[in-house]
């Protein structure tokens, strides 16, 4: 009889309130009918109910408030809301397990949710040395750290990646990006060369290095690498008309959207708009 009463007490203590955090967080992620604050109310519910899903209740938080962040259909107290809690929440999850690299990261991302960068930097930092072996981490850390200006935190995070598991042509990728993003192409450039045999690579990780630094010529000959592929979307010819402009060449950027367009007749009407823009005039003048 003792023995049941224990088994019994187990049951509750485990299973019971585990199926009813279940059960709510089904109904906080499904859309409520008086809108997303009636969810905020049913995670606020849940959030203060102690459980073995307390951990998934967090994370499952974080992404709800990210959407509700990016939606153009909430308001703005709804947006604070939500992603006050999810931060909070978290917080509270990172100070309960403060050696799960996990958690750090899932912190970071509710940091990054309500826009706070450097936070977020400082959570994906302890990440990492929470779980060094880990380039995943590293690619955060680095990605992060340059979208906040540190490009020489951003280089050292890539590199360090890349040194941990050099074998991933991936990697090489973010490495030779980590030194284009210091400014030095030569040494990106040997990267390119040693595991790829050139230094015209199409990729969108490289595509978005040589936009925010300007350098038109790479961007140029990796969009007309697209470009050049048999059946290359109209998105590409315009993307490359795009390269042209921001490098100053009108004339090559009007010429490719021509090109688009004779490829793509029925992208008549983007193309306008594009050529007007180019042109500097108002579309239909």
């Amino acid at each position: 009889p003792v023995a049941a009463v224990v088994i019994g007490a187990l049951i509750w203590f485990v299973n019971i309130p585990g199926m009813n955090a279940s059960t709510g967080l089904i109904l906080a992620m499904t859309p409520a009918a008086e809108g997303p604050g009636g969810n905020i109310r049913l995670f606020t519910d849940l959030a203060a109910q102690e459980s073995f899903a307390s951990q998934e209740i967090r994370e499952q938080l974080i992404s709800f408030a990210a959407m509700v962040v990016r939606s153009s259909q909430t308001t703005d107290q709804e947006k604070q809301q939500a992603a006050a809690l999810a931060v909070s929440e978290m917080q509270k999850q990172v100070a309960r397990y403060p050696l799960d690299a996990r958690e750090r990261l899932q912190l970071a991302y509710a940091y990054r949710v309500i826009g706070n960068g450097t936070e977020a930097l400082k959570e994906i930092r302890e990440a990492a040395r929470l779980s060094p072996g880990k380039q995943e981490i590293l690619i955060q850390e680095g990605a992060l750290a340059w979208d906040l200006g540190q490009v020489e935190e951003a280089h050292k995070a890539f590199t360090k990646a890349y040194a941990l598991s050099p074998q991933f042509e991936s990697l090489a990728v973010y490495a030779a990006v980590g030194n284009i993003a210091i400014g030095n192409t030569e040494a990106a450039d040997a990267i390119l060369l040693d595991v790829y045999g050139s230094v015209v690579v199409d990729n969108d990780i490289l595509a978005v290095a040589y936009y925010r630094t300007h350098n038109w010529p790479r961007l140029i000959t990796l969009w007309k690498l697209r470009a050049d592929k048999p059946g290359a979307p109209v998105d590409v010819w315009f993307s490359l008309a795009a390269a042209y402009y921001a490098a100053g060449e009108k004339s090559s950027a009007l010429k490719t959207i021509n090109k688009a367009i004779s490829i793509y007749p029925e992208a008549a009407s983007a193309a306008a708009s594009a050529i007007a823009q180019i042109e500097g005039r108002a579309v239909g003048q």
